[in-house]
Order: structure tokens, then C-alpha cells, then sequence
């Protein structure tokens, strides 16, 4: 195993694989993040980040940038796409994903562009580890309506809960043990509360 790092050895090994992601809809723009999984170019974000996107571009920590040239894949009830960028291999920064869920209690940290301020991290921990069909009640309950299925999402989904907060521009960054391992992609939050924010589980 990877050993744990201080928090601050954790959040400068992270955001260099950390990506903001430009999006142009025609409509308008838009921002999130992202993260790299692979040195052929492969990014990892929410399938709302690039929903309708007409161009879009990663911008990284170290000020390069690359355009998104294409998806591998989407899965709309998941919240998950994979995207391609044209990047040479050695300017990139693989993170590696965990082979198990984290327990209750165990440390956190989100990097991503919360309202654009890019590569911005928070730290936290894990509050609940909830299916998809759990959180689709819990939100009925909270909401009186569901906003669950609203958002596209598919019951066998599993989610991170976190306190670890997040704000719009964080969608599709990733949620990070102590090892600097991704355990989810940090996905919503519920307004109004006191830092409900989930990640879709690795």
C-alpha cells in the first residue's frame, strides 16, 4: 500500500492531476473538474459537467491546457463520463483508484474548482457509505419530491457521503483518501443543509 501523507504532501501530489474543465454549450459556459486516470489521455468527470457540450478544454494546475477531444463513455445514472484529451504521456499524472470503500471516519479530501476558483482543495471525512435507493428516500423525504430520479440516477448507484464541502464547479473531481487514492467523484451537494455532499463511489 501507497503509505498516508500529511495533508499538505496529499493536496500538492493530487493537483497535478487535477483538471478544470471549460465547457461551451452554445448556449453558454460552463466550468467543472476532472481528473486523470491513464497517460493516453484519459479523464474521469460527471456526465452534467459535459452535458451538451459543444467544446470543451482541461486546464491544469501548471497552467497547460488541452482540448477534450472526445468521450470513451457516458453513464447517465451513474453521473460519470470518461473523456479523451490530446496531451503528450509524460506531462501526465495518473490517479491511482482505491480497491476498497472507505469506512465511516475515515479522512478525506476534494480537489476541484468550486464557483472556478481552480484546484481549490477541502478536507473532511466520510459521514456514510448510501445506495442510490436509501439516498432517492432520504431526499423524498427531505424535498417532498423526488429529486433523485430528477437528476437521471439509478437506485443501484453507491455514494460517498462526505463533509468534506463542495460547491458548483466541483462536480467531477475527486474525493481522495489520505494515500492520495480516488474514492469517488464528488457529485452534488444538498442545499440547505450542513455539508451534505456525495461522491459517486469507486
Amino acid at each position: 500500500l501507497d503509505p498516508e501523507m500529511t495533508l499538505v504532501e496529499l493536496v500538492a501530489k493530487v493537483k497535478q492531476s487535477v483538471v478544470k474543465i471549460n465547457v461551451d454549450t452554445g448556449d453558454g459556459k460552463g466550468v467543472g473538474s476532472g481528473f486523470v486516470v491513464d497517460t493516453n489521455g484519459t479523464i474521469v468527470t460527471n456526465y452534467h459537467v459535459i452535458k451538451g457540450a459543444e467544446r470543451a478544454e482541461v486546464a491544469f494546475a501548471d497552467n497547460a491546457s488541452a482540448p477534450v477531444t472526445g468521450f470513451l463513455a457516458i453513464d447517465e445514472g451513474h453521473d460519470l463520463a470518461l473523456l479523451r484529451i490530446n496531451c503528450p504521456a509524460d506531462q501526465l499524472h495518473p490517479l491511482p483508484v482505491a480497491r476498497m470503500r472507505p469506512s465511516e471516519g475515515e479522512s478525506v479530501v476534494a480537489i476541484g474548482s468550486p464557483l472556478s476558483l481552480s484546484f481549490t482543495p477541502s478536507n473532511g471525512i466520510v459521514t456514510g457509505n448510501r445506495t442510490g435507493a436509501d439516498l432517492r428516500k432520504l431526499l423524498k423525504e427531505l424535498a417532498g419530491g423526488d429529486i433523485y430520479e430528477r437528476m437521471g440516477l439509478v437506485d443501484n448507484a453507491e455514494w460517498i457521503q462526505t463533509n468534506a464541502a463542495i460547491s458548483p464547479g466541483n462536480s467531477g473531481g475527486p474525493l481522495v483518501n489520505m494515500r492520495g487514492h480516488v474514492v469517488g467523484v464528488n457529485t452534488f451537494y444538498i442545499p440547505g443543509g450542513q455539508n451534505l455532499n456525495f461522491a459517486s463511489s469507486f
